[in-house]
């Protein structure tokens, strides 16, 4: 209490006004201010816990949780000042649980926070109206013929909301290779048009793997997931989303085990689907560009 957040960005910009806003969701019960030991030592920063112990000529070493411990456990509660501190009730604890999806997508690049809000409280009985909220934005997508670029990054963002979640190990790499998916089969359709030596397309396609580079050396240097069953396992998952093929698949993850175990000698030759589109999607273009041509 006393030092809320009033200049932020949102704020000014939607001109909102947080004390009366703080005003009328503590009349509505959906907010209280306390100040005793559980609620306010922990806002207190180490300098002033550390005030407090040595005005009552107690051990000042350890850790902020140490401190407040020490201090918990050695002085009275009635016998200091302490901070008041907002505190939910339990209606604004469910409130909070119920409106999670308003941080999740403040400022977010694929939705604004306006239709977020909308399909929100659109759904009745949905636990997580995150995870509902990018299944309907995939859904309108692949409706809508959108570039597989803005599914793999509603994907991505899936993803990242997953592992801060702690969701399924087999969830999460699914749309993990989904995502990878779209990405290198969007990054084969730009290198035929924009690559004409072989090295640079090779080079190029690494690229489309960085983003989720990092879970795969771990799922080969740490789990131990042989490579036999990394690209059965890309398969299956791809196939669960739309039709692909087997050859396919698996090139695109000897691609990422040529990046990830620093095979520079692997070329087109090794990679015949993947050569074999990058050709067709050449020889469309050259057609396309003749019949344009005056």
């Amino acid at each position: 209490v006393g030092k809320e957040v009033k200049n932020h960005f949102y704020l000014l910009e939607n001109q909102i006004n947080v004390d009366e806003i703080l005003n009328k969701i503590i009349n509505l019960d959906y907010l209280d201010i306390k100040s005793n030991f559980d609620v306010s030592l922990f806002y207190l920063k180490v300098p002033e816990l550390k005030e407090i112990l040595r005005e009552y000529k107690l051990k000042l070493s350890g850790n902020k949780p140490e401190l407040i411990e020490r201090i918990k456990t050695n002085i009275d509660e009635n016998a200091i000042k302490l901070p008041q501190v907002y505190v939910p009730t339990s209606k604004g604890n469910k409130i909070i649980g119920e409106t999670e999806y308003i941080l999740h997508f403040y400022n977010s690049p694929i939705i604004s926070l306006g239709s977020a809000h909308k399909m929100a409280k659109e759904v009745l009985n949905i636990d997580d109206k995150i995870e509902y909220i990018y299944f309907y934005l995939l859904q309108q997508n692949q409706k809508s013929n959108n570039s597989d670029h803005r599914t793999a990054n509603i994907i991505n963002s899936l993803v990242l909301y997953y592992k801060k979640t702690n969701k399924d190990k087999d969830v999460i790499r699914k749309y993990t290779n989904y995502a990878t998916y779209l990405s290198v089969t969007q990054g084969i359709h730009s290198a035929a048009f924009l690559y004409s030596s072989e090295e640079n397309i090779i080079d190029r396609l690494f690229i489309y793997f960085n983003y989720h580079l990092e879970y795969y050396e771990n799922m080969l240097f740490i789990d131990n997931v042989s490579r036999r069953l990394f690209k059965n396992l890309f398969y299956e998952d791809i196939k669960s989303f739309e039709d692909t093929d087997k050859n396919f698949c698996d090139e695109i993850c000897e691609l990422l085990f040529a990046q990830i175990y620093n095979n520079r000698n692997i070329t087109l030759n090794n990679l015949p689907t993947i050569n074999y589109v990058l050709e067709k999607i050449k020889k469309e273009n050259e057609i396309r560009m003749t019949k344009y041509d005056f």
